[in-house]
């Protein structure tokens, strides 16, 4: 039998020298892939898709309400163009018409059918957010059924009499302002004006 210590001198000495198989270099594995995603990607792009859905839905009903909004103007802009002709009670009356039919599209009917007077004049300053139905150029709204035309004064050919202390530019910026501040049609609001 052979001599362990000779055999550890014909090897130089590593007796771990025999028993180790030659390796090859390490090899590193490739970079990762994009593909498939960690579940951390997965979740962002679930969060940035409903965010974005949500902003396209908000833009949507923001264009909408614009364009109502817009079509309310212009359906404003012909009883505007019949007041700037015949400054009488007969156009005031259409346009009181006009923001009646508007409140109640747009805030619950048993708190609108019902104001009259300074009523509904309160009820339009609070909606507009101003002071000026009750206070301003609004009163128009009320006093004009009780200004006399020159027809109601026996003078049927002649044309109606201009109204009392009105001021059309300063009414119509009211009215425009009021419809711009109209809440979108089908968010009526219970329990009060507002």
């Amino acid at each position: 039998m052979a001599n362990p210590a000779n055999t550890l001198a014909a090897h130089g000495g590593n007796p771990v020298a025999d028993n180790v198989p030659k390796l090859r270099d390490i090899h590193l594995p490739g970079e990762p892939g994009i593909w498939p995603l960690a579940p951390g990607w997965w979740i962002l792009i679930a969060v940035l898709l409903v965010l974005l859905i949500w902003l396209l839905v908000k833009l949507l009903k923001r264009v909408r309400q614009k364009r109502y909004q817009q079509k309310i103007l212009d359906q404003y802009s012909v009883l505007e163009q019949s007041l700037l002709k015949h400054p009488d009670n007969q156009s005031i009356a259409a346009i009181n018409t006009f923001l009646r039919q508007l409140a109640v599209n747009h805030y619950p009917r048993t708190d609108i059918a019902s104001l009259t007077g300074n009523n509904w004049l309160a009820f339009l300053d609070k909606a507009g957010d101003t002071s000026e139905f009750t206070q301003g150029a609004g009163r128009i709204l009320i006093d004009a059924p009780y200004q006399r035309n020159a027809r109601d004064q026996g003078n049927a050919s002649s044309q109606p009499a201009q109204l009392q202390n009105f001021d059309q530019r300063q009414f119509s910026t009211l009215i425009r302002n009021w419809i711009k501040q109209l809440p979108a049609k089908n968010t009526k609001k219970r329990g009060g004006w507002v």
